[in-house]
């Protein structure tokens, strides 16, 4: 266990925050600490063994919304990447060492923005920062912060998704619901709006980041429905109602994962879904936990052979010995 920051500085416990709570932020590592977002309670180091490091506040706003924290922590390079839209309309790059401010790059656009960016690497050494924010795409160099090009889009309201980079590809998807879904090239200066926009679609995903698997992208909507698109045009090889769903309220949250050429999707409360990377939509298996009957909102993370799992009650690892 570790000491956790004072919570009274979050939002109250209300409304939309009680779908997520406050914990919506993925924690990051380099074996070295463990690096943790707690929103308007900070960014927080702790070593492995649970000793607080540092601490840093990156801000203490609520968007209009007050939905509370949502985007994960990154590492690069020497830098932890936070992304503060909610807290202080930033994307920040605090230092691994000591959490001290390398650059902040500060926008009024950033309000609703709650993906994690993306990290983009070109062939020269040079990285950018992607990230989604209501009416536009941006590259920010990852050096500095600065602004390298923004393509407009029609994801307009809150953007939840995270971008999706695969090789020179940039997909978005998000705005309020669930207003569609761009691929653009990579590359590029000032407004690639022109230039850079590969293809757009109506089909889209309001909460969950989708996968890539073999030139096709995957994912579950809110509102029960698995999608498959092919990434090359957007076109949509299948859009399927999830079966056995109970009805009511939003059943699905958590982004999928890929693991073993097959796509894991947990839903919020009737299990985690086993679907083939395939053209044509299946349901191989439902993996319900006994006894915990609290919502899975959170995105599996992989490691060791096993298969990690969060409920609102409790963390699970499932899989190999």
């Amino acid at each position: 266990s570790a000491e956790a920051p004072d919570p009274e500085r979050e939002d109250p416990a209300q409304g939309y925050l009680l779908e997520h709570g406050y914990a919506s932020n993925s924690a990051a590592t380099d074996g070295r600490a463990v690096y943790a977002f707690f929103g308007k309670s900070g960014v927080v180091a702790y070593d492995m063994d649970g000793r607080k490091l540092w601490e840093v506040s990156v801000g203490s706003e609520s968007s209009n919304r007050q939905w509370g924290s949502a985007a994960s922590v990154t590492l690069l390079d020497e830098f932890v990447i936070i992304n503060a839209a909610e807290e202080g309309r930033a994307v920040l790059a605090l230092h691994r060492d000591d959490g001290r401010v390398v650059w902040k790059a500060e926008a009024t656009a950033l309000e609703l923005a709650y993906g994690t960016p993306a990290q983009l690497k070109y062939d020269d050494g040079r990285t950018e920062l992607i990230l989604a924010v209501p009416g536009e795409v941006w590259g920010l160099n990852a050096a500095t912060g600065k602004l390298n090009w923004f393509a407009e889009t029609q994801l307009t309201g809150n953007v939840c998704p995270s971008p999706l980079v695969v090789g020179s590809d940039i997909f978005v998807f998000g705005g309020f619901r669930s207003s569609g879904s761009y691929c653009l090239r990579s590359g590029g200066k000032g407004d690639i709006t022109g230039t850079h926009v590969r293809w757009q679609s109506r089909s889209s995903s309001y909460v969950a980041t989708p996968v890539h698997v073999d030139g096709r992208l995957y994912w579950a909507d809110d509102q029960g429905i698995a999608w498959c698109l092919r990434a090359d045009t957007g076109a949509t090889v299948y859009r399927e109602r999830i079966p056995d769903l109970r009805a009511g309220g939003r059943p699905v949250y958590a982004s999928p994962i890929v693991a073993g050429g097959r796509i894991y999707v947990p839903t919020r409360r009737d299990g985690t879904l086993v679907i083939p990377a395939e053209e044509t939509f299946s349901v191989l298996a439902v993996n319900r936990i006994a006894g915990d009957d609290t919502d899975f909102n959170a995105t599996p993370a992989v490691h060791a052979n096993r298969l990690i799992l969060r409920s609102n009650r409790a963390l699970y690892a499932i899989g190999g010995k």
